[in-house]
């Protein structure tokens, strides 16, 4: 693709940065595995969504990739151990804690929409199975241990990048209802008010949104609008928030009249934290955001049900027999 390679590829090579052997090889990797596949041949045609993700031969491939693809430790006759703990024995346990954000999906993870990028990353390389289809290791251990051992499971953190939307319960409107007063503008910068609302967490991605002005329009519309969000913050213990804004435009965020955020975002780069020290208690907060490109985002998140989910999986873990943890990468 020219936008990562293309013309800077060739002047790496010309610049003897990159050799053309590495381009050779790396080129070869590619053309040998579509030859194997047979892409090449007068008759092919793309495999079907049913054909891989629904066949139970590709099934039971892709179960045996998965296990020949891990590492499993095994505790082997430790000095001065008499019960090794590894590998568990199944009889020996009875209650199992099953913690860590890539343990399973759940609203620790994009919102708790599903998204296979909670175990892979993105790029055309990657599969796509159905929710129904996806054995996450919550899900493989509740199915190999059935009704014998009790399964508890807490995220621990939220995945990605430890914060989350802020729920309405500590948001408060000018009116005193739960979530934040919305005022939306035509064009970006503050003009006309075309309607308010009361919206009860920031975390939009406007596509057909009836709650913008342009309402109705796909998201690469070149439409600008612009939002200010206002009201209080409710925050349930002092210590320092991390708070991270996640858009496309520009953004400024407000806390008890002082600006702790501005910045802007864009395709590459559209995700942002800020941390700001909090005491316990009600305060004024103001967001404002300007879609300035095609996309309109905007989602305003923090850290707190960190603090609670760590509680909740440290006393998991201490009533646990045996505790699994899947933190990720």
């Amino acid at each position: 693709r020219p936008r990562w390679y293309g013309e800077k590829l060739r002047q790496a090579v010309l610049e003897g940065k990159v050799s053309e052997e590495l381009v050779d090889e790396r080129i070869s990797n590619i053309l040998r595995v579509m030859l194997i596949a047979k892409v090449f041949d007068e008759n092919y045609q793309n495999p079907s969504f049913e054909t891989v993700f629904k066949n139970d031969e590709m099934k039971e491939l892709a179960h045996e990739l998965a296990l020949n693809s891990m590492v499993l430790l095994k505790n082997n006759n430790l000095p001065g151990q008499e019960n090794n703990v590894l590998p568990f024995k199944k009889d020996g346990i009875k209650k199992l804690a099953v913690i860590g954000p890539h343990s399973d999906f759940g609203i620790h993870f994009n919102e708790g929409e599903y998204d296979i990028t909670l175990f892979q990353v993105g790029g055309s390389s990657r599969v796509i199975p159905d929710a129904e289809d996806m054995i996450t290791p919550y899900k493989g251990l509740k199915n190999y241990l059935g009704e014998d051992v009790e399964i508890l499971f807490s995220p621990g953190v939220y995945a990605e990048n430890g914060c989350g939307p802020i729920d309405s319960q500590y948001l408060v409107s000018k009116d005193g209802l739960q979530g934040l007063s919305a005022t939306y503008y035509k064009g970006p910068d503050f003009g006309k008010a075309e309607r308010s609302a009361v919206d009860q967490t920031v975390s939009f991605q406007w596509t057909q949104d009836p709650l913008v002005p342009e309402a109705g329009r796909p998201m690469g519309s070149g439409n600008k609008f612009s939002v200010r969000w206002e009201g209080k913050l409710k925050t349930p213990e002092t210590r320092p928030y991390t708070f991270e804004l996640r858009f496309e435009g520009n953004a400024k965020l407000y806390i008890d009249g002082k600006l702790v955020f501005e910045g802007n975002g864009n395709n590459n780069y559209w995700w942002h934290q800020a941390e700001v020290n909090l005491s316990e208690g009600a305060h004024d907060i103001s967001l404002e955001y300007r879609k300035t490109g095609s996309k309109g985002i905007m989602k305003l998140w923090w850290d707190y049900e960190n603090v609670i989910w760590t509680k909740e999986a440290v006393e998991m873990a201490g009533k646990a027999d045996a505790i699994v943890v899947n933190v990720g990468n």
